[in-house]
Formats: structure tokens, sequence, C-alpha cells
């Protein structure tokens, strides 16, 4: 069998209920991952079998289906997540990966989170679809460019990230605001530098200027670049964003949902921690590999 049936130009049901039973092998599977990508019809079908498993899930009888399903309407729902996290996610098999492994689970978790919450996750497909980093930094080599952080940050005690400079002994750093107050100075001998707690946070709501200044033997070079702090309002959003995520997916869906989220509102520094913990864990995820293309430089952090 093959995901479409040509003779009669319909979705193949029988060979989605193996899908969604867990019962395909790798090459049916990966058949079906790929056909779920751009096929709505399918997807709903999906969403159809999924509700008509017993509550035994995977481990019950077969879903009965009938030999002739037409088109479906779309019905996207948060189950189709839990689909793909507890039924149909093989993680770290060993097997060879198809370049589109994993993304059909990934967009039609996207898509059931638009349609329960669409002021909040309405671009999320979009996003993982897009082409091209959504962030560009000029970066020359051997050149003092401030990579993090950039867009809007959650932490009042952000990471600051920044190239390194051969033959710089240290780092000099300021943070203040746009118009020069709450400055604060710091210094660093590596490329990284969290805030410490015991020092006064960031303002929620304020919009700050990183100075970078990289002093060694062959002289001073100085960076910029410039930072928000999310308000509470944002916070908050985002607080109600995470725990909608969470509770629709786990695993690599759930992290990648959480990162493209995070791409999408600009807050980099989080969706660079996740990449790495992504790239960790499935490098050859197809969800990752976009991830990363988005990130751009930054992906190198």
């Amino acid at each position: 069998m093959s995901p479409h049936d040509e003779r009669e130009g319909t979705i193949d049901a029988d060979l989605l209920a193996g899908y969604a039973e867990g019962r395909l092998g790798a090459e049916e599977r990966d058949a079906v991952e790929a056909r779920l990508v751009h096929d709505e019809d399918a997807r709903a079908l999906l969403l159809e079998l999924r509700d008509a498993l017993p509550a035994g899930g995977a481990d019950a009888a077969p879903v009965a289906v009938a030999p002739h399903v037409r088109r479906w309407p779309l019905v996207a729902v948060a189950a189709v997540v839990i689909l793909a996290v507890g039924v149909l996610w093989v993680f770290g098999s060993g097997e060879d990966p198809e370049p589109s492994r994993g993304l059909g689970r990934l967009l039609a978790a996207a898509d059931a989170l638009a349609a329960e919450h669409p002021e909040r996750f309405g671009d999320l497909r979009a996003g993982i679809e897009a082409e091209g980093a959504s962030v560009s930094i000029p970066v020359e080599r051997g050149s003092l460019v401030v990579l993090l952080p950039r867009g809007e940050v959650l932490s009042t005690r952000p990471v600051l990230q920044w190239s390194a400079i051969a033959g710089a002994e240290r780092y000099e750093l300021r943070v203040a605001t746009e118009a020069g107050e709450d400055a604060r100075t710091y210094t660093a001998t590596t490329t990284r530098f969290a805030l410490p707690d015991d020092g006064p946070p960031l303002t929620p709501g304020g919009r700050y200027l990183l100075e970078v200044r990289a002093q060694g033997v062959f002289g001073a070079t100085e960076a910029t670049g410039m930072f928000r702090v999310a308000d509470l309002i944002a916070r908050e959003d985002a607080e109600g964003a995470v725990e909608a995520i969470h509770a629709a997916a786990q695993g690599m869906e759930r992290d990648l949902l959480l990162a493209f989220y995070a791409l999408a509102n600009e807050r980099y520094s989080r969706a660079v921690e996740l990449l790495g913990r992504l790239e960790a864990a499935d490098p050859d995820h197809e969800g990752v590999r976009r991830l990363r293309a988005r990130l751009g430089p930054l992906a190198e952090c």
C-alpha cells in the first residue's frame, strides 16, 4: 500500500490506521510522514483515526476503517500532539534518517496549537516552514560582534555573549539603558558572561545597550548591541504559551515548538539555548536543521 490510493484518488485510511497504531515498518512510516508534511487531509484523517483508538491506545485492538474514505474536514486538536509523542515518535532508534524525518509530526503539532490558541500560535507553522535566517548579523572574520542578547529576553539577568578577538586579554562590559542610566560594568576573560545573582536585576520593560571593549596586545576594539527586557504582560503571555506547549507535546516536538515560538517573538537567547539541547538529542531531525538555519550566525553561540 501507499499513503495515497492512486486508483481512487483518496487517502489510504488503512495505512494511516497502521501508522496511528504504530504497526508500520520504517519504510512505510517514513512515506506516511513525508505525506503528512503537505497533506492537510491526511493530517485530518489521522486525527479522526486517533480519536477512534480504544482507551488502550496503540496496544488495543486495531481500528476498523471504512474501505473508501473521502476528504475529511481539517480538525486541528491537541490530540495529534499526544499521538505524535506517545505513539508515533521513534527517538534515538539508530535508523538512517530521511531528510524530512519528524517534520510532519512537528507541523501537525503546530497546527493543533494554532487551532486552540490562534492569538499565540497562528504564525507558528509559517515560522517552521520559512526559509533563511530570521536575524541578520554582519560578522566579519576576526571582528568583535555582540551576539547575545538581542531582541527580547525574559530574564532580568541575561547571559551576555560576543565573538572572540585574537590577542584579547580581557573584555570590559557596560550595560546601561538607552538613556545611559542604570549603568553597571563588568570584566570578563571569556566571551560569555552571566549577570551575577548578587547584583541588581535589569528592569522589566527596559531597553538596554551592551557595550563590549576588548583589551589586548593589539590595542582596544569596541562593539555594541541592543536588547530589551520583557515587561510583565509579555512575561505572563510567554508563561501561558509555554504551559500550552508543555501540555500538548513532549520530547523533541515540545522543545522544537518552544524554540520556534521563542524565535517568532525575537527571543533569540532562548531559541539558542533550546537548539543546543535539541542538537545533542537528534541533530538530524529536520526541525533541528531548520531551527539552525533560521538562527543563522547565532546558531554558533
